[in-house]
């Protein structure tokens, strides 16, 4: 019976000792330096609201990757469709235009810089129009629409005769270098 006595020895040793760690813990959790369930439930509401900010900021961010490589893939169509390989191309889109829209191109020129985008060349397009109002009209609706990327900077009016109207236009596109 030694051990049975030894046994039962040591378990009232050790629920009196756990006895005394829930006496201190029960006396901390009413301490003043326990933290109190309003102020707990308050630090957690504003660890929430932190958590749904930082989700929000980084929300955009994912699945960079894909939105990258699906701007790189657009970017490259769109050199591909819409920007010219030569000046030559140019002059005929806009003969075309032209003459499908009724007017006379009056004299163009064509000044070329480098492109702030590597790759592309900017062509700044300065010409004149002649022709009746409506087809002029006409003319700078299909240069705005065309599938060659074109940007219309200006439009001035150098005289009116009747039905008739001479334009100037400065326009720009890039041709790839």
């Amino acid at each position: 019976m030694p051990n049975l006595n030894r046994a039962r020895h040591r378990m009232i040793t050790a629920m009196a000792a756990l006895g005394v760690v829930d006496l201190v813990l029960v006396g901390f959790l009413f301490s003043p330096w326990a933290i109190r369930p309003g102020a707990r439930e308050q630090a957690l509401q504003q660890a929430q609201r932190e958590f749904e900010v930082k989700q929000r900021e980084v929300t955009p961010l994912m699945g960079m990757d894909q939105k990258l490589s699906t701007a790189q893939r657009e970017m490259d169509a769109f050199y591909k469709d819409r920007l010219p390989p030569r000046n030559s191309a140019i002059v005929a889109e806009l003969g075309k235009l032209a003459s499908q829209n009724g007017v006379r191109l009056a004299g163009a020129k064509y000044e070329q810089k480098p492109a702030a985008l590597s790759g592309l060349t900017q062509v700044k397009i300065g010409a004149g129009l002649e022709g009746e109002y409506l087809n002029a009209v006409k003319f700078v609706n299909a240069v705005e629409r065309d599938k060659m990327f074109f940007i219309l900077d200006k439009v001035g009016l150098n005289s009116q005769q009747g039905g008739s109207v001479q334009l100037t236009l400065d326009l720009e596109t890039y041709i790839k270098s």
